[in-house]
């Protein structure tokens, strides 16, 4: 059985000690006197071993009354029995309480316990609810039921008999009054039955209303119940009509605001109707000029293109005649000092002959000499006996006769070769004296396979003589020479004379161009001119762009200009665009060069035959494909970089050589 503390306002409790609670829905309950909010909390509080358990009622807002179970408390295993009887009690006043859920950290616990009206944390201050104010509402009873009928208020006693005295004088009067003594107890048995028949009757009708009785309670209860429900349904549906008063007040102030704003639009859009019939007009006459100015442009770049190549042909062809004069001079010195070493060995010759004329002569009176000498010895061997030592001393003098008649042929050999030498010699002597006081003319090409006389072994086979007729006509020479790759030739074509066994062979006019135009391009690369050796890039005919992300781009050069080119060396050509793009993938940085072509909307890239290694062969691949945009007439800018976000991505995208990831 739960009773009411009235010690109790307030239950301080750590957030660890609290086992169990629940909580209802606030209860508007209504009276004859006033109107009530009540609110049922039930919390089940661990102490040490025991578990107290508390059923509080709040009336709004400011009073509280705890119920609570005789005792310190129940053991942990017999609580749940203890709410259970809480929760009847609850649910009989009409209460619905839920279960709040504590499968929280212990800092949620302790922000449940700190919101619950009933609980406060140990040494927290705040305002506590009024307890122990009269009028506190009554629990109600859980079990009736009636069992045995009521016993009646009055008991009727069952008659006595009465000792009747027998006089033996008086029979008479002693058997009139036994009969009316008879009558009496029979009136007064009839009356007993009656009362026990009333008495059965008000017993059935009493069990009777108390089935009534608890069937008016439960209606009653039910009837409150409904009551309150339609007590919180008239406060919702007052709190929505309020708030729909309030909604439609604003809709209609909204309304107005709206109307109001619609009446400046309508203003305002006549006023733009009108200045934007103005500015359809400007706008119309703006066409008109800009059509007229690009016309003017066109007209402007295809003059200034037309410029542009006729001034690139006129600097190609004055560097082409410049280096073939050049090799001119260089030629006729080269002749000039091979026309002396010429004579000078002619010189030689001519000494080498007389001295071996001279020996010739001599080794002719020796072999006269020697041929008397070997007549006389034979005819003195055949005059002698024949003996042994004669047999070996003409064995060693045909030995020695052979030796000389071999010498002798060599030495006439030697003589011929000497002989049919010497005009020659004095032949090609007479040429270079010609060519070396006449000169080249200008514009005629050298012939790097020319080795002169001069310079040749005097023990190898003598080549024929080197004759003017045999250069081209000059009218040939006027035309531009053909841009060849020095790695199209075969061996034989690029040497420029057979090595000799001295290795003193002389190449003249072999000399390379730095760079090539793009559009003379067969095989699909190029090759820029460096410091140290020639960067060559090569066309990759797989890749239309430049696949990178934004963040990998180090450095981006553009051309401020285009450039009639043949990009594959088709014939055709159309205004290009270059792009020079560096990127960085890991540790290696990577140089691409591209030709974007303006009119077909294609990006031919070009790849160096070798990627940078280290900073020096960086620079030096990027300075090689800036030259060589520069030779084909692309005038490259680089494109600033450092900015970062959105503006650098913008800058990148304008490039259409790159396909950024």
């Amino acid at each position: 059985m739960l009773a009411l503390d009235s010690t109790l306002g307030c239950i301080e409790v750590s957030e660890s000690e609290v086992v169990d609670l629940y909580r209802s829905a606030p209860s508007t309950r209504s009276s004859e006197q006033r109107t009530e909010t009540m609110e049922a909390y039930i919390c089940a509080i661990r102490k040490n071993t025991l578990v107290k358990v508390y059923l509080a009622l709040v009336v709004n807002d400011r009073s509280i009354y705890v119920y609570s179970s005789p005792g310190k408390g129940k053991k942990e295993q017999e609580y749940p029995a203890e709410v259970e009887k809480s929760l009847s009690y609850a649910r009989a006043m009409g209460f619905s309480p839920e279960r709040v859920d504590l499968s929280y950290s212990p800092a949620m616990r302790e922000v449940v316990v700190r919101n619950t009206k009933i609980l406060r944390l140990p040494g927290t201050r705040g305002t506590g609810l009024k307890h122990g104010m009269p009028g506190a509402p009554v629990l109600p009873i859980l079990q009736q039921s009636v069992t045995a009928a009521p016993e009646p208020a009055m008991a009727v006693p069952a008659p006595a008999a009465t000792p009747v005295p027998v006089s033996s004088g008086e029979p008479a009067v002693q058997e009139r009054q036994g009969g009316e003594r008879l009558a009496a107890l029979t009136q007064l048995q009839h009356e007993h039955q009656a009362l026990t028949a009333e008495r059965d009757a008000l017993a059935r009708q009493l069990q009777q209303l108390a089935t009534q009785h608890h069937e008016t309670v439960k209606e009653l209860t039910a009837a409150r119940k409904t009551v309150q429900e339609m007590a919180g349904d008239r406060d919702t549906l007052r709190s929505q009509h309020r708030e729909a008063d309030d909604l439609l007040a604003a809709k209609e102030s909204v309304i107005a605001e709206l109307q109001k704003h619609a009446a400046d639009l309508a203003l305002e859009r006549e006023a733009l109707t009108a200045q934007n019939a103005e500015l359809a007009r400007i706008n119309d006459a703006m066409l008109e000029n800009l059509a007229q100015a690009r016309q003017d442009i066109a007209a402007l770049c295809a003059q200034r293109d037309a410029d542009l190549a006729e001034s690139q042909a006129a600097m190609q062809q004055h560097r082409e005649t410049a280096t073939q004069l050049e090799g001119a001079r260089q030629e006729v010195e080269s002749s000039a000092r091979e026309a002396a070493v010429a004579r000078q060995r002619v010189g030689t010759l001519e000494e080498a002959v007389q001295s071996q004329e001279q020996e010739l002569a001599t080794l002719r009176q020796q072999l006269a000499g020697e041929n008397s000498e070997r007549d006389a010895a034979l005819q003195r061997a055949a005059a002698q006996p024949v003996n042994a030592g004669v047999d070996a001393e003409v064995e060693r003098l045909r030995r020695e006769l052979e030796q000389v008649i071999a010498e002798r042929d060599t030495a006439l050999a030697q003589l011929a070769a000497a002989g049919e030498a010497q005009p020659r010699v004095a032949e090609e002597t007479a040429d270079g004296g010609d060519a070396a006081s006449t000169g080249c003319r200008p514009g005629e090409e050298t012939f790097p396979s020319r080795v002169l006389p001069g310079l040749q072994d005097p023990g190898r086979e003598t080549l024929p003589a080197f004759a003017e007729s045999a250069l081209p006509p000059f009218s040939q020479l006027q035309a531009p020479p053909q841009m060849g790759h020095p790695w199209d030739s075969s061996s034989d074509e690029a040497e420029d004379a057979p090595p000799d066994e001295s290795g003193a062979g002389v190449a003249l006019g072999d000399q390379d161009a730095p760079f090539l135009p793009l559009g003379d391009l067969q095989d699909g690369f190029f090759s820029a001119g460096a410091d140290d050796a020639p960067v060559r890039f090569l066309l990759e005919s797989g890749l239309d762009a430049i696949d990178c992300p934004a963040a990998d781009v180090l450095e981006l050069h553009q051309s401020i200009n285009n450039a009639y080119l043949s990009p594959e060396g088709t014939g055709g050509q159309e205004s290009c665009q270059g792009y020079i793009c560096c990127l960085r993938r890991g540790d290696e940085k990577t140089v691409f060069a591209a030709i974007y072509g303006t009119t077909s909307h294609r990006t031919r890239v070009y790849l160096p035959e070798s990627q940078p290694r280290d900073d020096e062969s960086y620079a030096r691949t990027v300075r090689g494909a800036v030259s060589f945009a520069e030779e084909v007439g692309l005038m490259m800018e680089r494109v600033p970089l450092e900015a970062t976000g959105p503006k650098r991505q913008e800058r990148l995208k304008r490039c259409p050589a790159l396909r950024l990831a």
